[in-house]
């Protein structure tokens, strides 16, 4: 028969906050899912050291609570002592380890009788088979930066992680009081200050999107721009190419049309359209009235 227990859920703990069952992250857990007694890690070889008493399967979320199946080392002697004490019902209690990852104070995560902000996403590290627990689902806490174990204590000191709510809300009305000075309000109740700053909030984000809209823009007008200016250069191009080959000018004279077309290209089409062609010549069919090709074929003669 599997051992199940609620690793945890949503309640609020005797530390004064909770934990939101959806943001527990289980993948590094589950690569080494173990299971110790009383968050106790073995740091040496010697007798008296505690190893993990097994390890957890079959993790999954009902009814927002996150369950787990307990599942003792049947080799280690320790192990089967406890699991015996869980089979009668002596011991019923698991607790987790996780690193806060993010928290909030807003009012839509607050249950009544929390004195703490909610943890809103956390990774779970290990769980715990413990005697007495905080409460049903106790909760030891660490910091996902350097794996500290931190106080929930009242008495905040270095490890303080969440603050009580009650400095939250001190902290946030003397914000107000400031807002209240730096907006020319201070006559103005509470209200209609937060009414001001969601004004002005709103404000920005308009800003903000105008900004983008108008960054795009410049960024299309920009493109129209380079692409208009690769065509009219083609046709500058093939303008005078053309002017070229219908022997209106020489090759000599393109460059010179062609910067000339850069700068009108109306009258420089006006100008080549206006110019006949000079019909050259097939080298072909010599003309034989031609004095040097008569010339030319004599010498070509008295050398055979």
């Amino acid at each position: 028969m599997a051992l199940t227990f609620v690793l945890s859920d949503e309640s609020v703990n005797s530390y004064g906050t909770r934990v939101l069952t959806e943001g527990i992250r289980l993948d590094n857990f589950l690569k080494n899912p173990v299971m110790l007694w009383n968050h106790t890690r073995a740091w040496s070889d010697k007798q008296d050291q505690i190893l993990p008493i097994g390890k957890w399967e079959n993790l999954r979320v009902e009814q927002g609570k996150l369950l787990g199946d307990a599942v003792f080392d049947e080799k280690d002697g320790f192990a089967q002592r406890i699991k015996s004490k869980v089979e009668q019902g002596i011991i019923n209690m698991c607790s987790v380890s996780i690193d806060v990852i993010t928290s909030s104070d807003d009012t839509s995560v607050i249950v009544q009788g929390q004195r703490r902000p909610t943890i809103i996403e956390c990774e779970l590290r290990e769980v715990s088979i413990v005697d007495i627990g905080s409460n049903r689902n106790a909760v030891r806490l660490f910091d996902a930066c350097d794996g500290k174990e931190i106080c929930l204590s009242d008495n905040s000191g270095d490890n303080f992680l969440l603050p009580l709510l009650e400095n939250i809300h001190k902290d946030n009305h003397m914000e107000l009081k400031e807002m209240k000075d730096l907006l020319g309000l201070r006559d103005k109740e509470d209200s209609e200050v937060k009414k001001e700053i969601l004004r002005l909030r709103d404000l920005d984000r308009e800003v903000v999107t105008l900004r983008s809209e108008k960054q795009q823009l410049e960024e299309d007008l920009r493109a129209y721009r380079d692409k208009e200016a690769a065509e009219r250069q083609r046709a500058i191009v093939k303008l005078v190419d053309d002017a070229v080959e219908a022997y209106k000018i020489t090759a000599s004279e393109k460059e010179d049309y062609i910067a000339l077309a850069e700068k009108d290209y109306e009258r420089t089409k006006k100008i080549l359209d206006a110019r006949t062609g000079v019909q050259q010549p097939s080298v072909s069919q010599p003309d034989e009235n031609n004095v040097w090709q008569q010339r030319f074929r004599q010498i070509e003669e008295s050398n055979q």
